[in-house]
């Protein structure tokens, strides 16, 4: 990766997900034509006895218990060396098979220092919503590189479509303006059907919003339908998403309204534990 703000990158681990991760990330770089760069992290998690030992046992057999953590430590490493070296070959495999040329790295650290490094280079990042070592939807790695970042984040579920259909969750907010200016801007979404959606209980800031939308948008040549609701935006957002098989939600993170608070709470848990869809965020 040298070329800055250019490279696609997709995080790839040894989960099922990681082939989803590829599919996207392929798909995109085939229809913007960038580089794509495949990333393997390597976390190390020393084991500690978990408590103070020393009184409980002799001084050699502690040194002995010391030493195998360590062995199983280092063992340990090696495995998801080799399983991460799997992945990122098979992930290579997949780009070669789509007539995309794509390269590949492994690094040791933890996954948001180690993009926090490479952000310069990067165009869009493509994540998995959950790999290995997370438990839930949203795992606390995800939602860290999420907040460091200010670069676009495709997080993808856990099958690929090729995408035909966008909706543009639009708030008027800095960060949904650049979600707004990248669908008119961006060969990523041409001849994708467009759906901009705004959720506002006042009808005419609604409209005046979705106005501002459709004057760039159609500056752009880019046809679109505009839809305003009413209600609680978390619902209704997710809602119009799976009644309109929508492939791709496109949406600016940490809106200073009320889906600020709902990002990385209700909204993300029910978006992305309800359906399998893609979500592009921008800030």
């Amino acid at each position: 990766m040298k070329e800055e703000n250019n490279t696609i990158l997709a995080c790839i681990d040894a989960t099922q997900q990681s082939s989803v991760v590829s599919d996207y990330a392929i798909w995109m770089a085939q229809r913007i034509s960038r580089p794509l760069h495949f990333i393997n992290t390597i976390e190390h998690h020393s084991k500690t006895p978990q408590s103070n030992l020393s009184g409980n046992i002799g001084l050699g057999a502690r040194d002995d218990l010391l030493e195998s953590l360590a062995g199983e430590e280092e063992q340990q490493s090696r495995e998801l060396l080799a399983k991460g070296k799997t992945s990122l070959q098979h992930a290579k495999e997949q780009a070669e098979v789509a007539g995309v040329k794509a390269t590949a790295s492994q690094r040791h650290g933890m996954l948001y220092e180690n993009l926090a490094e490479l952000e310069k280079e990067i165009r869009v990042l493509v994540l998995g919503r959950s790999g290995e070592s997370l438990k839930s939807p949203v795992g606390g790695q995800v939602e860290e590189v999420i907040r460091l970042l200010h670069k676009p984040i495709l997080l993808v579920g856990k099958a690929f479509s090729a995408p035909k259909s966008i909706m543009l969750a639009y708030d008027g907010t800095p960060s949904s303006n650049k979600a707004l200016e990248m669908v008119a801007t961006s060969r990523l979404f041409q001849t994708l059907d467009c759906h901009v959606v705004n959720v506002n209980d006042s009808s005419a800031v609604s409209q005046k919003l979705l106005d501002k939308a459709k004057e760039l948008l159609e500056k752009s040549a880019i046809a679109a339908s505009y839809t305003s609701l009413q209600g609680e935006a978390v619902s209704r957002l997710s809602s119009y998403l799976n009644e309109n098989n929508i492939d791709i939600m496109v949406m600016g993170a940490f809106s200073h309204n009320r889906l600020r608070d709902a990002l990385f709470g209700s909204f993300t848990a029910k978006l992305i534990s309800g359906t399998d869809k893609p979500l592009l965020l921008l800030r």
